[in-house]
């Protein structure tokens, strides 16, 4: 090599002081670039980052960061402030995040944490309530209060009849046809697990289970009357309810996943036909329709009354025009995403419009039980 290369050859860099350092070396390396990056700020606040001479930009790769300390921030905050900070997340991103250790797990499982979310999620969609999803199946559950059971019952339109000096407590709501038929659950075709006798009737010298009838119980219902009353919520869940969700998510939790699974239903319920009241348009026309339990629909831009129906298929029918293509207003073909029910032909457009009370959450009305003529 002549001397001209020689001259013109680049500087060989500085041994590493990294490659053959201990973790503690390697961390005041770093506190070195920090430091170094902060003096070489410029007066408008920009950062200039500068390497120091000292240090190759190729051994960066060198400095074995994942040596260095780990902190688990949401460990260290108060739950109230690691709370906040999931709430930041989507619901699905807070449901992963259970995943990192078992720390973060109780925090993202936590009742306060999802029902915060449900509110949030909830708060612009039709029909849903701040309340626990009528939707899940409660009688899994252990958790439930009195007032929570008996929020579930009515929503799902069970009316629970106070015990009398003759008649014990008893229970009755719409079952899956049309015309509404009513089905009793009374206390005495309850069979509890502990009773072994063919009557299904709870033993009299059972205090847990045992009922007088010939005394008024002016509490009812009350925590005596649980076990009956969770009997009563398995037998009254809808058939048309989500698969099965785990009792480890939690109450608030799993309502959200059953409002979540829910949302894309198209198959509407006789009872949620009947109670929502709806805008009805016509052509140039728009008014309000209403579907009556005996099979009449009125609307107030509609000259005389007609009869409705569901078809085998699950589809509504208006008197003999075409059947009713039902789908969910979830903002792909819609300007809003409130969960709500549209149902079209080539006649008309129902529109379902909010209310309080929300329907109430029934049997499914499809098959061969609901598709007569009204």
């Amino acid at each position: 090599m002549n001397l001209i290369s020689r001259v013109n050859a680049p500087a060989t860099p500085p041994p590493s002081p990294a490659s053959q350092s201990s973790p503690k070396q390697r961390a005041n390396v770093c506190e070195q670039l920090v430091s170094a990056s902060a003096a070489a700020s410029n007066p408008d606040g920009r950062d200039s980052y500068q390497t120091p001479s000292y240090i190759a930009a190729d051994e960066f790769d060198e400095l074995h960061l994942d040596e260095l300390p780990r902190i688990d921030i949401v460990k260290r905050l108060p739950i109230e402030i690691s709370t906040e900070i999931l709430l930041l997340l989507p619901a699905a991103s807070i449901s992963a995040s259970g995943l990192v250790s078992h720390t973060w797990r109780t925090i993202a499982r936590t009742e306060l944490l999802w029902k915060r979310v449900c509110s949030r999620e909830w708060n612009s969609k039709q029909f849903h309530p701040l309340e626990l999803h009528p939707l899940v199946d409660w009688s899994r559950f252990e958790n439930l209060s009195l007032p929570e059971t008996i929020q579930i019952l009515t929503r799902r339109g069970v009316e629970i009849r106070a015990p009398t000096k003759l008649e014990p407590p008893s229970a009755s709501w719409p079952s899956a046809t049309f015309p509404v038929r009513l089905s009793s659950w009374s206390w005495t075709h309850w069979r509890p697990q502990n009773d072994d006798s063919e009557t299904g009737v709870p033993d009299e010298d059972d205090d847990d289970f045992a009922y007088d009838g010939n005394e008024v119980d002016a509490n009812f219902p009350s925590a005596r009357d649980m076990p009956w009353l969770k009997r009563l919520m398995g037998v009254t869940l809808p058939t048309h309810a989500p698969a099965s969700i785990p009792t480890s998510c939690g109450k608030w939790m799993a309502s959200y996943v059953a409002a979540e699974k829910d949302r894309s239903r198209t198959l509407i319920t006789c009872s949620e036909l009947t109670e929502i009241q709806w805008r009805f348009e016509t052509g140039p026309s728009v008014g309000v329709a209403t579907f009556s339990p005996h099979g009449l629909w009125i609307s107030d831009i509609w000259p005389h009354h007609e009869w409705w129906r569901i078809r085998h298929d699950g589809r509504p029918q208006v008197n003999f025009y075409a059947p009713l293509t039902v789908r969910r207003r979830d903002g792909e073909h819609d300007t809003v995403n409130d969960w709500g029910w549209v149902m079209f032909n080539d006649f008309c457009v129902f529109v379902s419009k909010d209310r309080d009370p929300p329907p109430f959450s029934l049997g499914m009305t499809s098959g061969g039980n609901v598709g007569t003529f009204h």
